[in-house]
């Protein structure tokens, strides 16, 4: 039999292992916050550029297909 001095370590350990997977948790859900971050930082980035850059991106598109389709006397 164990001694009252010693203690009964399975409560702390129980407690200890609670801990660490709450904090995992807590964790993986700091990650998950952190990848939507990123992905709506990166979307905001796009946009702007698409917006600034959209007339040019298009006429760029536009010489393509005439020159595929026409040639390039065609166009």
């Amino acid at each position: 039999m164990d001694s009252p001095v010693r203690g009964d370590t399975r409560g702390a350990r129980h407690y200890a292992a609670r801990s660490v997977n709450r904090f995992r948790k807590a964790q993986r859900g700091q990650g998950m916050v952190e990848y939507a971050l990123i992905l709506v930082m990166v979307s905001v980035v796009v946009v702007v550029v698409l917006i600034t850059t959209g007339g040019q991106i298009k006429n760029m598109f536009s010489d393509i297909a005439c020159t595929v389709a026409w040639g390039s006397a065609g166009c």
